[in-house]
């Protein structure tokens, strides 16, 4: 942060390489005869992105499998998880899947797998300022018998 000021009165400060931790409520206070206080609200705006893509998995038949990654956005971003090249997002299905979004972890679990679940599974994620997904497959591998 650095300050400034021009011969005409105006005085500012400037932010840069902001982080979301830099949001919040600046003060100005003028102590003069007529002291003046002012203040000013600031908002940090992040596109979504990924700082950890959707892993590969392999399970097996009848296994719980967990699909998750790491995101950020400012706004808050709305997530989608898509399954192979589907133009429909899925729908959280008791006993079948369950989508979690905890801070910033996203999670697909997928109950029961079967081959039918087997393929590429998309996590979207936007908000007003854009958009990103991230793929990861799912593998099955037999139980050792």
């Amino acid at each position: 942060m650095t300050s400034s000021s021009r011969d005409d009165g105006y005085r500012g400060i400037h932010l840069s390489n902001v982080t979301k931790e830099d949001a919040g409520k600046y003060t100005c206070c003028v102590i003069s005869d007529a002291s003046v206080m002012t203040s000013a609200y600031v908002t940090i705006r992040v596109p979504p992105y990924f700082y950890s893509h959707v892993q590969d998995v392999t399970c097996g038949y009848g296994d719980v499998a967990k699909l998750h990654c790491d995101v950020t956005a400012l706004p808050e971003p709305r997530v989608s998880w898509f399954k192979q090249d589907k133009s429909a997002p899925l729908r959280e299905t008791p006993g079948k899947f369950s989508i979690l979004k905890q801070c910033e972890r996203v999670t697909l679990t997928i109950y029961d797998v079967t081959i039918e679940d087997i393929g590429c599974y998309t996590c979207k994620i936007w908000n007003e300022l854009g958009e990103a997904q991230s793929t990861g497959r799912l593998f099955y591998s037999p139980s050792p018998g």
